[in-house]
């Protein structure tokens, strides 16, 4: 008795709720469709707003480059239809406005030399890169005011930047190589004075298992260009076996009334090796040294560093990492 009355109640809720939800998503419907219509209604009257373009400088007076922070955008303030402002603020930020530089005035100020450029000699010019279906009222700001700095140009080598990982059994088979070696980069003195070198962009390349040639751009500093803006990077790749060398021991910043002994004289040092130079590895290819500086009077234990290795090499380990030193004449 009791399950028969739950499930007509049941029952009843169903087709009640099923009639709600048919309710309200005729309500949804028609609430849409009246919002859209009034919408629509709204855009068909003539409006007036501010457009915010950005701004792309052309012609710029040989051997000069824009230095500082320039101006980025204009404002124009424009009287249109509703659905036609519409269209160009959501297309304004795409569609940068040219500013013509080859006339400019030099204005001194509390910032020092700059050079004004009279948004009123070209508001023609502009107008037409808006729209012929706008009205334009005005534009801010009048002048723009801009800081130019000589271009200079000059060669530095490139230095790759590789993110890589290998094939079982493969390695790194050397320098990695640049063509070209070396590029041109131009921009402000102030800038490109105090540039030594410059980097590509990372790149990124797994489980080598072969020598590869791959295109890499090239990372600019600030306002400045380089040429070419690619080069292309040779990654030499080759198996590797594992080898041991017995390396002397070096001591470094020894003063001349002084004899230091090391024990052991020298380090034994694991390390993979690319088979192509298997036999051509020596040890004075390699450095170890202990710094004078960090050791005490009297017997102590110095740590050994390696500073030089063959760069077809990995070193996996050295042994012993730490020396007995014994000072006399001190």
């Amino acid at each position: 008795m009791d399950q028969n009355l739950f499930r007509q109640f049941n029952r009843i809720l169903n087709r009640e709720k099923a009639k709600f939800n048919k309710r309200l998503a005729i309500f949804t419907f028609f609430l849409f469709v009246s919002t859209a219509l009034w919408f629509l209604i709204k855009l068909s009257h003539e409006y007036t707003s501010d457009l915010v373009y950005p701004i792309k400088f052309e012609n710029t007076p040989k051997g000069k480059v824009i230095v500082g922070s320039p101006p980025e955008y204009i404002h124009i303030k424009a009287k249109a239809l509703g659905h036609t402002l519409l269209k160009y603020k959501l297309m304004s930020l795409f569609r940068p406005i040219e500013i013509n530089l080859s006339v400019v005035t030099p204005v001194k100020n509390s910032v020092g030399i700059q050079y004004a450029v009279s948004i009123q000699k070209q508001y023609n010019n502009i107008v037409e890169q808006v729209a012929s279906d706008i009205t334009v009222m005005g534009i801010e700001p009048k002048t723009l005011y801009l800081e130019f700095a000589d271009v200079v140009t000059k060669k530095v080598p490139v230095i790759p930047i590789v993110n890589a990982t290998f094939a079982k059994q493969y390695m790194l088979a050397g320098r990695i190589k640049t063509t070209p070696e070396e590029v041109e980069i131009t921009g402000p003195s102030a800038i490109v004075d105090t540039i030594s070198s410059i980097k590509t962009k990372n790149v990124i390349l797994n489980q080598l298992d072969e020598e590869r040639s791959v295109k890499a751009t090239l990372k600019p500093y600030g306002q400045t260009t380089c040429n070419p803006d690619r080069v292309i990077l040779f990654i030499p790749v080759e198996t590797f076996t594992e080898a041991t060398l017995k390396v002397p021991i070096t001591i470094e910043g020894v003063p001349d009334s002084v004899d230091v002994i090391v024990l052991p004289s020298d380090i034994s040092v694991r390390f993979n090796v690319v088979i192509s130079k298997y036999f051509s590895v020596k040890p004075i290819h390699f450095k170890a040294v202990v710094n004078y500086s960090e050791i005490s009077k009297g017997i102590k234990q110095a740590k050994v560093n390696i500073v030089q290795s063959p760069n077809y090499i990995t070193i996996t380990d050295y042994e012993p990492k730490f020396v007995d030193v014994l000072i006399k004449g001190e």
